[in-house]
């Protein structure tokens, strides 16, 4: 679990993402966002190793099958085989955000600001009232034990013609 958030400014998209990572009653620090070689800004949430061949099929373009193998549980929410789940956001080079259902098929998003993972709805709130995506997480850090406050941030910079 994490907690990513992105927010839409006039000349800019700021996505920012949580550090901690958590397995059992274990704690360390990794980085959750990575830029991928088109310049989009990926931040994964759910099981740290499928997050990360996740973020390696995304930055090979996608190509082959995807590494989940996505089913759908009575309630409706996507999950592969082995009962992993994996959401996230995506910012592309263009400042355009969008939500990642099972880690793989992406919504276009149009709202001014997003969260995604075990901390989101803390931090979506704490935007709602004016946090930056960076002061949101860290809101969300203090009630959410999958969340730290230590907050990797990039920013995308948008053209005049956006």
């Amino acid at each position: 679990m994490t907690t990513v958030a992105v927010r839409r400014y006039k000349d800019k998209v700021v996505i920012a993402a949580d550090t901690q990572l958590t397995w059992g009653k274990e704690r360390c620090t990794t980085h959750k966002l990575e830029v991928l070689s088109d310049g989009s800004i990926l931040g994964l949430c759910g099981e740290a190793v499928m997050c990360d061949k996740l973020r390696d099929w995304w930055d090979g373009g996608c190509e082959g099958d995807s590494p989940m193998k996505v089913k759908q549980d009575e309630a409706g929410a996507t999950k592969d085989d082995n009962d992993t789940f994996v959401s996230g956001l995506l910012v592309d080079i263009d400042g355009e955000v969008f939500i990642l259902l099972n880690g793989t098929d992406k919504l276009k998003a149009t709202d001014e600001f997003l969260t995604d993972g075990s901390g989101g709805p803390y931090a979506r709130m704490a935007m709602q009232y004016g946090a930056s995506p960076e002061e949101a997480i860290k809101q969300a850090s203090k009630f959410d034990v999958y969340t730290n406050d230590v907050v990797d941030v990039i920013e995308i910079e948008l053209g005049e013609e956006t």
